[in-house]
This record gives structure tokens, C-alpha cells and sequence, in this order.
């Protein structure tokens, strides 16, 4: 498991074989302060995507902003969610 250390909230990144690109977007989202203290953990099968990871998942703080590009990123990547 890697951990990505950002400024406004911590990822962990469930297996140890992740491109550097990816663990780059990773980065990024921590860095932005709308993502404050969220909880961010991404899935075994992440991967490099348009605007997050494949595999990324976020847990959202009660009444906080969602990001409409990170909704759906994953769709079509074999994950199905009920």
C-alpha cells in the first residue's frame, strides 16, 4: 500500500504497482483544498484517467462540494456499483 501525502488530505492507494502519472492525479486532487479532510482511497486496478484515477474513490465530508468530472469516472472500466 502507498500512502500520497497531500496538502489538504492523505491517499491511500491499495497496491504498490501504480504508474507515476497516476499517483501524480492522485497528488493533484489531494493538493486542492475543496477535498479537505476527505477520505481518499484508490482500488488495486487503478490506472491513469482523464481527469482522476481509475479505481479512485472518495468519501465526502457532510454538505461539501462534489467535483461533477470525478462522478462516472470510472464507468466502463469493469466496476459496477449497486
Amino acid at each position: 500500500m502507498i500512502t500520497v501525502n497531500g496538502k489538504y488530505t492523505n491517499a491511500d492507494i491499495m497496491t504498490d504497482d501504480v504508474e507515476d502519472y497516476a499517483i501524480a492525479q492522485i497528488q493533484q486532487l489531494c493538493d486542492l483544498e475543496c477535498n479537505k479532510n476527505n477520505k481518499i482511497v484508490c482500488m488495486p486496478d487503478i490506472h491513469p484517467g482523464k481527469v482522476a484515477t481509475i479505481g479512485f474513490t472518495m468519501l465526502l465530508e457532510y454538505n461539501k462540494p462534489i467535483m461533477p468530472a470525478l462522478v462516472g469516472n470510472d464507468i466502463g472500466c469493469g466496476v459496477t456499483t449497486v
